[in-house]
């Protein structure tokens, strides 16, 4: 059995690396700035004197990439979290809202134009086969999204902990 130190890092509650690094906090904020004006950070933004966040790019929901950077008695540490933009996915939700009942209007006008023996009640197929798939395409949505904004979160922190000259405290 393998005992820990009190000082030995805790795994990162959400599964993304934590980094220590050798520089003071105020350096490593100048450096990942510096990374942003070359392009390698996107929407990178400081929050606070210890804090920034970037874009960690998904398809469809994109996320934010926290980090706070906290004073240690080497150097800093570096500490991460991943959320999702909330903004897009209520945009998806209001789009499928309001395009399913026009849907039923303008396939029932289509099909009594070209068949002039269609009698059902659209509505009695069309909706069960437009809104029963919503659950599982939301779960596929999100499952897709959460996976790659975890990827683009592990390079942008790859390309940090190598600007910072960091390493991982959770191996």
């Amino acid at each position: 059995m393998q005992t820990s130190s009190p000082d030995a890092a805790e795994p990162s509650p959400n599964g993304l690396a934590r980094l220590a690094t050798p520089l003071p906090p105020g350096e490593v904020m100048g450096r990942v700035a510096e990374m942003s004006k070359r392009g390698k950070l996107p929407g990178f933004a400081q929050s606070s004197p210890g804090e920034f966040v970037a874009e960690a790019f998904a398809t469809p929901f994109d996320h934010t990439l926290h980090c706070r950077v906290d004073a240690a008695p080497s150097g800093a540490t570096l500490s991460f979290s991943l959320r999702m933009n909330r903004r897009l996915p209520w945009v998806y939700v209001l789009v499928l809202a309001v395009t399913i009942w026009p849907g039923v209007w303008v396939t029932d006008s289509m099909l009594k134009t070209y068949f002039s023996w269609y009698t059902i009640p659209t509505w009695w197929w069309y909706m069960p086969i437009t809104v029963i798939p919503i659950p599982w395409m939301w779960r596929s949505f999100m499952r897709k999204s959460r996976t790659g904004a975890d990827a683009s979160a592990r390079e942008l922190i790859a390309d940090i902990a190598a600007a910072v000259g960091a390493r991982r405290l959770d191996q």
